[in-house]
């Protein structure tokens, strides 16, 4: 659904119930009717006054309502990017201009190499012959009939049946010179960074990330992940506000009205519904650069009370159940060590007194007021 909307513009999400059964049915966005415009519809979305959606109309024409009853019949998902927009714009509108000039510049490219490929030598001669005649002896072996490489060809002159190494033979004083290849051109590499930069651009996603091509700075890879993370979290909030939590809701009431759950107050308000099923949405882990120098800022993150260990766990290794990871890794652990965990050789921390350092907490005899010496149990003899 998510990747549909990108590429569609929106999509859809059906809820298909029979008695307490839950069904999930995906659908393109295409299935809307965007003839339907009038001052209730927009580009087939129902709305009200002020374009709060309400449902939509289909390709067969049935009036379909988001919601009924408090029950969700059909989620849609759309990046909304201005207001007042009740429909999405597939991501090709974005670039399609862009798409169209680089299209030409390849073409343009293409045609150019192909007539460098299809003459290799130029001789110069006082009587070569007809010019004509040349080019209708290249035709007679033709075999390029269709594709670009014959309509390049056919662009410029009806050469169709020229093959690569031909000679051509033109009047002057019997020299032969090679035809030089030159396509593509020095800059033909500037041009196409400049269109990804400008695609990157008009997608949020940095040229680094469209051709997973990366410095080997790792302040300028990791600049490009942060800004790609920031743009796709934001798409990905929206797809959790408008597919997931919808879902879950009807999941969570389809297992409330077969009595497999006890929610009390689950159906009394939205606000209720919001309590119950509160969580994190976590998504892929975006993974580690430079895995030592970033465990050991999360590391210190945590040790300072800025970050949760469940969630670096999440960060560094994708645990999505902390609990269920602290129980695996004391397993490993007794498993590796032959004992529990717990009876392990205490690590002393820095700024602790070891073993030997330590003091003794044993009973010590007073000092005497006077003398500021210590008495002992066995005092010199004659004392």
């Amino acid at each position: 659904m998510f990747r549909t909307a990108l590429s569609q513009g929106d999509s859809l999400l059906y809820f298909l119930r029979d008695g307490a059964e839950l069904d999930f049915i995906e659908m393109p966005g295409l299935v809307i009717d965007d003839s339907v415009n009038d001052d209730t519809h927009t580009l087939g979305i129902k709305h009200d006054e002020w374009f709060r959606r309400e449902g939509f109309v289909d390709n067969r024409g049935n009036h379909v309502a988001f919601r009924d009853g408090g029950r969700q019949n059909v989620a849609q998902f759309y990046i909304k990017r201005m207001a007042r927009q009740v429909r999405g714009w597939p991501l090709s509108y974005a670039v399609i201009s862009l798409a169209k000039n680089d299209d030409r510049h390849t073409d343009a490219t293409l045609d150019t190499a192909v007539m460098e490929s299809l003459i290799a030598w130029v001789t110069e001669s006082d009587s070569p012959g007809s010019d004509a005649a040349q080019v209708g002896d290249l035709l007679k072996s033709s075999k390029v009939n269709k594709g670009p490489i014959a309509a390049a060809i056919e662009k410029i002159g009806s050469i169709r049946g020229a093959l690569p190494g031909s000679v051509l033979n033109f009047k002057s004083g019997g020299k032969m010179t090679p035809v030089d290849k030159k396509t593509p051109g020095a800059t033909f590499g500037q041009f196409k960074e400049w269109m990804l930069d400008y695609v990157g651009m008009a997608t949020g996603t940095p040229p680094e990330v469209i051709m997973s091509k990366y410095s080997t700075s790792y302040t300028a890879h990791r600049g490009a992940l942060n800004d790609f993370s920031l743009s796709f979290m934001s798409k990905r909030e929206a797809f959790v506000d408008s597919v997931c939590y919808p879902a879950l809701r009807e999941i969570a009431i389809s297992l409330l009205l077969r009595g497999e759950v006890d929610m009390p107050g689950f159906m009394e308000s939205e606000r209720n519904q919001r309590a119950w099923l509160d969580g994190v949405w976590l998504g892929p882990n975006l993974g580690t650069i430079n895995p030592a120098q970033e465990v050991n800022a999360k590391k210190t993150a945590v040790e300072a009370g800025f970050s949760l260990r469940g969630d670096e766990a999440y960060a560094v290794s994708g645990a999505t159940d902390y609990e269920a990871f602290t129980e695996r890794r004391r397993a490993e652990e007794e498993l590796f060590n032959g004992k529990p965990e717990n009876e392990a050789v205490p690590q002393i921390l820095p700024g602790e007194p070891d073993e030997e350092d330590a003091p003794n907490n044993e009973e010590q005899p007073e000092a005497d007021p006077d003398t500021g010496k210590q008495e002992t149990e066995k005092e010199e003899a004659g004392q």
